[in-house]
Order: structure tokens, then C-alpha cells, then sequence
């Protein structure tokens, strides 16, 4: 599928500015912004913006993620440490993925969840450094990917936000999803700052994925 690299920004929806929920399908909606904590303090739950109202929770306190303020564009994300993750008995149904993301220290040398499933099925978006690429479903990311990367030479840069999106051909169901860990496996959670993450019970029209683009990038100061 082929994109424009540069948009001017989200376009209104019925007079009503741009959101995810804009979309028919959203079946998923993360936002940092949405926690109602204090600076620093630890993250039990994530609770999702989308009608699905699912929750994404980490019980252990020592693997839980930080609430940080003032990240990228001013604006908080969820902070993870290596071996953070969080996890969602949920079985929403999804097509297209968007993460607005960033390494908030050296980035593991292995694999790396970002929303994926949290069984043995290869089923979401993560990251392999050996090389640097983007995968999704055990395979290279032929779908969309928006940015300044393609299927590898990911940039991994400390403290520089990134945008990914990307489609699974199939929408699919998991038992449970996760955020930050492949497959549960703790050597596979690297340390990664999550603003917001939205997922569609289907795959997005070009047109379509250019909205969510646009206001992801406009949200979080990210040129694309």
C-alpha cells in the first residue's frame, strides 16, 4: 500500500476534530494521557478508550511500569523498563495497529513486543535487533509502516519518537494481548516509552490510515 510521507494534518470528522473512535472498527485505544497518576508512580492498569472497555493490567509490582510526565511533545507516555510489560484477557479482534513509541534506553539485542499476543502464536508487532527490523505475524512487515522506517535499518535512537503502523492482512483474535513482551517472554520486554496504542477490528482504507496518521503525528509532533 502506497502513502503520501507528508500529510497536513487530521481533517475533521462531521465538524468534530479527528479521534480514533472517528473510525468504525476501533477496537482498541491506549493513551497515556488517559492515567490519572502522579509523576514517577507505578502503573497497575491501562484502561482502554475504545467501547471494548478492556484493561490491561501487570499484578507484580516489580514488573510494573511508570507514569512519566512531559515525554514526547510535552505530553506523558507509559514507561517500561526492561522486563515491564502489561497484559489483557481480551479477545478484541484486529486488523490494522498503530504505536507512538520510543526507546527510553539502549534497546535490547533480541526481540521486542510492542502489541502483540501473549501466547506461542507469532500475532502482533515487534521488533528484532538481529538486524534491526520491524516484523509482524512471523513475517517482514508488508503492510504499512510510517516514519522514517521501512522492513529494517529501524532507527534506535534514545529519545526519538517514533510512529509505527501496520496491518495483519487476516484480522485475528488472541486469548490475551500485551503491551512491551513478546509472547510473555521476559527477555523479550525492552525499555520503551508507549504514548498511545489503537487497534481496528479491521484493515483501514488508505484513506483511512492517513487520518489516524495524521493525527498521531500532529498529537505528538512526529514528522512523517
Amino acid at each position: 500500500m502506497s502513502l503520501p510521507l507528508l500529510h497536513a494534518g487530521p481533517a475533521a470528522v462531521g465538524g468534530a476534530p479527528f479521534t480514533p473512535a472517528s473510525l468504525a472498527g476501533l477496537s482498541l485505544w491506549l493513551q497515556s494521557s488517559s492515567i490519572a497518576q502522579a509523576d514517577g508512580s507505578a502503573v497497575s492498569t491501562w484502561h482502554d478508550q475504545s467501547s471494548f472497555a478492556a484493561t490491561f493490567s501487570q499484578p507484580s509490582g516489580t514488573i510494573q511500569p511508570t507514569y512519566k510526565v512531559g515525554i514526547i511533545n510535552g505530553l506523558p507516555v507509559l514507561r517500561c523498563a526492561a522486563g515491564d510489560y502489561l497484559t489483557c484477557p481480551s479477545p478484541q479482534l484486529v486488523g490494522s495497529t498503530f504505536q507512538v513509541f520510543q526507546w527510553n534506553a539502549t534497546p535490547l539485542a533480541n526481540y521486542q513486543g510492542l502489541f502483540d499476543s501473549a501466547t506461542s502464536a507469532d500475532t502482533g508487532i515487534w521488533i528484532t535487533n538481529d538486524p534491526p527490523s520491524i516484523w509482524y505475524t512471523g513475517s517482514p512487515l508488508s503492510g504499512y509502516t510510517r516514519d522514517s522506517v521501512a522492513t529494517s535499518g529501524i532507527d534506535e535512537t534514545v529519545g526519538v519518537p517514533h510512529i509505527y503502523a501496520a496491518e495483519i492482512a487476516a484480522p485475528t483474535t488472541q486469548t490475551t494481548w500485551s503491551i512491551n513482551t513478546d509472547r510473555l517472554n521476559a527477555g523479550r520486554s525492552g525499555p520503551v516509552d508507549y504514548a498511545e496504542v489503537i487497534a481496528y477490528s479491521r484493515v483501514l482504507s488508505s484513506g483511512e490510515v492517513t487520518q489516524v496518521l495524521d493525527y498521531l503525528s500532529t498529537r505528538y509532533a512526529i514528522t512523517l
